[in-house]
């Protein structure tokens, strides 16, 4: 299917069968990524005291239970919940699905044992005309990312005067493609989170980050229809599915 947008007084086409995956599977056997020492997903058939619902063991159907924690399981988009006293819903703040966004490459400074997207980085990169959505793809860009235990190893974070300068732009949706845009262990701080969400002064409930991405590097920087899949679930944050189409001006 083909449809047509109108996003800065342009217009644009877009080709819905070929779509983009930007995120990661949630896999079996613990070959998803994992952070923060959280357990892997555990997906598993339905068990009682005298069955199991799987058709190979004579049940009718296959029924599955799925134990997950989206903040350490693979791609995830999550709320200003994640840090505030109130309780915010990921089901409450994603109601819209489509947005415009651009795609852009940093090359974290390292400093010391950190490595940090520096606000100037970002600024570097950032679009003229910047829209809802802003993905940041980090380099090096291995496809290890897809099932790389980032626990206990100090990924790449975001400096907090960075996460400002995207809340300053109006961004309203940060995809990363690391676990968190602050440090593995920062006392919990979480100074680019509170940035980002400007909590809790100037609080922006309708703004998500998803973390932990991976955009494919034959994918080109520049703008793109970006689609959100979530779960309405009652909770921060919920696994992501995130699809990116091109955009073709008429």
């Amino acid at each position: 299917m083909k449809i047509t947008i109108e996003y800065n007084h342009n217009t644009y086409r877009v080709d819905t069968s070929k779509p983009i995956g930007i995120s990661t599977t949630l896999s079996r056997g613990g070959s998803s990524p994992n952070a923060y020492f959280l357990p892997a997903p555990d997906i598993k058939p339905f068990a009682g005291e005298n069955f199991v619902l799987t058709v190979e063991s004579g049940a009718p159907v296959n029924c599955e239970t799925l134990l997950l924690a989206p903040h350490g399981n693979g791609t995830h988009t999550e709320c200003v919940g994640h840090i505030s006293k109130e309780r915010v819903f990921i089901a409450d703040v994603m109601k819209e699905f489509l947005y415009v966004a651009h795609v852009v490459t940093v090359t974290p400074t390292q400093q010391e044992s950190d490595c940090i997207i520096t606000k100037e980085e970002l600024a570097t990169v950032m679009p003229a005309v910047v829209p809802p959505v802003l993905i940041v793809r980090t380099l090096p860009n291995n496809a290890d990312k897809l099932s790389r235990n980032w626990s206990g190893t100090n990924p790449v974070y975001l400096e907090a005067e960075a996460a400002l300068l995207c809340n300053q732009h109006g961004i309203q949706h940060l995809v990363v493609d690391f676990p968190s845009v602050d440090r593995e262990e920062d006392g919990g701080m979480l100074q680019a989170h509170h940035a980002f969400w400007g909590y809790p002064e100037n609080t922006r409930f309708n703004a998500t980050i998803t973390e932990m991405a991976f955009i494919p590097n034959e994918v080109p920087d520049g703008m793109y229809l970006i689609q959100f899949h979530v779960l309405d679930v009652e909770s921060d944050a919920s696994p992501a599915k995130l699809v990116l189409y091109n955009l073709e001006i008429v």
